[in-house]
């Protein structure tokens, strides 16, 4: 990766200085974070807090990994940093404000986790007298999302799997973390510094000459080595929608251009996990609809009354289904032809058609899908059923059927929560 690119990345982790953030430096200084315990009722007594700031040190790993892509996410946009979160970027010395993020973010979320589309604290999740839990893959993103949303900014955390020669290229796509366990450190020689028998995540650096990720923990640099650790090695990446201006210190939405020499092998996951969202984000904002990842290739659009998907398809670019309560269970559609049928020049106009490269041909659909929806089906999107029968008698009973039960069980999650509204 070449030095400009790696701008940020040896602002952030600096090889002189603060190597990225530290989870057991506030539990050193307590003094220096009192407003952020007060701000979330973390503080009743110098005992709470020191007891508070203790369990902090022990499970702050994942929240400081994840802060660290913030300020990656951040950087040379200080203001910006400031009105979003309410605290300056680097403090009085020049140094970046990791801890006080993290301490805020870890605050805000910890023992939050998802039940089916709700929020819900788990009194048990952390022990008297143990050390924290910290997080899984499924708490950190649930956690990082949320407090995302909470202060504007547009991010998804997805988990993909790694291949070290790929490492710096995804760089370039976003933040990488890394999970390991049991945590062996090494020094970029080789040879091993730490050893635990528990687990630990950090923020993935960069590749060295002779294969090893380049991370960061406990503010400083360390090494692993990738396919060596017994229990588990999990990578997750962080994409941000929305990308921040260079002559201001606005977040705006980045107008994105078929990308004609996209090469990874995730290509296809990518294309729905980061380009679904984009192009259907005003459409989803102006019908008050959430997305919901349900497959690699797939995303659930949905509202109270309405639950669309869209998939990736690498032959036809995309295609659309509709689920639905239908006698007393779950009922899909594939309604493509049905939809499309009504999409005309208008909604075609000024978008490029570019369909030689498959991720341009998706990208293409993906703009003329959410124009379209909006000029010509907006009742549907507000949950207007009368175009079912007539469905029905032009396409018969055209249901669509998919035994991957992880993606079925989301599904029946979206579902429950429209009864509950």
């Amino acid at each position: 990766m070449s030095k400009e690119n790696l701008k940020n990345y040896e602002c952030v982790f600096r090889e002189k200085g603060f190597f990225g953030g530290d989870q057991r430096l506030p539990e050193k200084e307590p003094l220096k974070y009192i407003d952020i315990l007060k701000k979330y009722d973390k503080y009743s007594s110098d005992e709470q807090a020191a007891d508070f700031l203790k369990a902090f040190s022990s499970e702050g790993c994942g929240y400081v990994a994840l802060v660290n892509s913030i300020f990656l996410y951040f950087f040379g946009h200080e203001e910006a940093f400031r009105k979003t979160f309410g605290y300056d970027m680097y403090d009085e010395a020049g140094n970046m404000n990791f801890n006080q993020l993290a301490l805020d973010f870890y605050c805000a979320t910890d023992n939050h986790n998802r039940f089916l589309l709700f929020d819900y604290i788990d009194p048990y999740e952390d022990k008297p007298n143990k050390p924290g839990y910290g997080t899984t893959i499924e708490t950190s993103k649930w956690r990082f999302e949320r407090y995302m949303k909470k202060h504007g900014i547009h991010a998804k955390l997805m988990p993909f799997r790694i291949k070290v020669d790929d490492i710096e290229k995804r760089l370039k796509k976003g933040p990488i973390i890394v999970s390991v366990r049991p945590t062996i450190l090494y020094d970029r020689n080789g040879n091993t510094i730490e050893e635990t028998k528990g687990g630990h995540t950090m923020s993935v650096v960069g590749v060295s000459e002779n294969g090893l990720v380049r991370v960061s923990s406990w503010g400083k640099e360390y090494y692993v080595k990738s396919g060596t650790y017994a229990q588990y090695e999990y990578y997750q990446q962080v994409f941000f929608r929305d990308s921040l201006e260079d002559d201001s210190d606005k977040v705006k939405k980045v107008s994105f251009l078929p990308d004609h020499e996209i090469k990874h092998p995730d290509m296809w996951t990518d294309l729905n996990i980061y380009e679904v969202p984009r192009f259907m984000g005003q459409l989803a904002e102006k019908y008050k609809m959430q997305f919901k990842v349900i497959s690699d290739i797939e995303t659930a659009m949905f509202n109270e009354s309405c639950c669309l998907i869209l998939g990736i398809d690498r032959a036809d670019g995309v295609i659309l289904r509709f689920s639905l309560l239908e006698n007393g269970k779950r009922t899909e559609y594939q309604i493509s032809n049905y939809i499309y049928r009504k999409f005309d020049a208008a909604d075609r106009e000024g978008i490029d058609l570019d369909r030689k490269h498959p991720s341009a041909k998706v990208k293409t659909d993906l703009a003329i899908i959410a124009r379209g929806l909006d000029s010509k089906w907006s009742s549907f999107l507000e949950g207007d059923m009368s175009w079912l029968k007539d469905f029905k008698l032009k396409y018969g009973y055209d249901e669509y059927h998919c035994y991957i039960d992880e993606r079925n069980r989301i599904l029946d999650e979206i579902h429950n929560w429209q009864k509950c509204h």
